[in-house]
């Protein structure tokens, strides 16, 4: 599916569940008209949504009813108290994504993207720094000095 579809897709959600709370059912049915998209896809699309607070299950006269939120979203190396602190000294390299490398970006970062950028072509660079690694599943924020 393309990214432009996606992006779509993430925009009908976002508009649909601002103005009223309704059951993933009648969200795929929604999507169904305008997309023509399965139950499958949806109830996915749904939960990586939910994964990252775009969206809140809450339950209202025995149903479960989604709800779009509008926090922002945290991750978990902000939410870190553990620092390290690295010399000047960095490595710098520059990438072109492919789908060889099946470089993946969440949905909230391409559509900041989309409204940052006119053109998203197929021939895009990235600069990617890192903030934080993660090790023994603790994370570990990156500072320089």
């Amino acid at each position: 599916m393309s990214a432009r579809r996606l992006v779509l897709h993430y925009e009908f959600i976002k508009k649909t569940l601002k103005d009223t709370p309704m059951t993933i059912k009648k969200l795929t049915e929604e999507m169904t008209k305008s997309f023509d998209v399965n139950y499958t896809y949806v109830h996915k699309e749904i939960h990586e949504l939910i994964s990252i607070n775009k969206i809140k299950m809450i339950k209202h006269n025995n149903e479960m009813m989604l709800l779009w939120t509008e926090t922002q979203v945290k991750f978990e190396h902000e939410l870190s108290t553990n620092v390290v602190e690295l010399d000047k000294q960095y490595t710098e390299f520059i990438t072109r994504p492919s789908k060889v490398r099946q470089m993946k970006l969440p949905l909230f970062v391409i559509e900041e993207l989309k409204k940052q950028i006119v053109d998203l072509d197929k021939d895009m660079e990235l600069m990617l720094g890192v903030t934080a690694v993660k090790s023994n599943g603790v994370w570990y924020k990156i500072k320089r000095r």
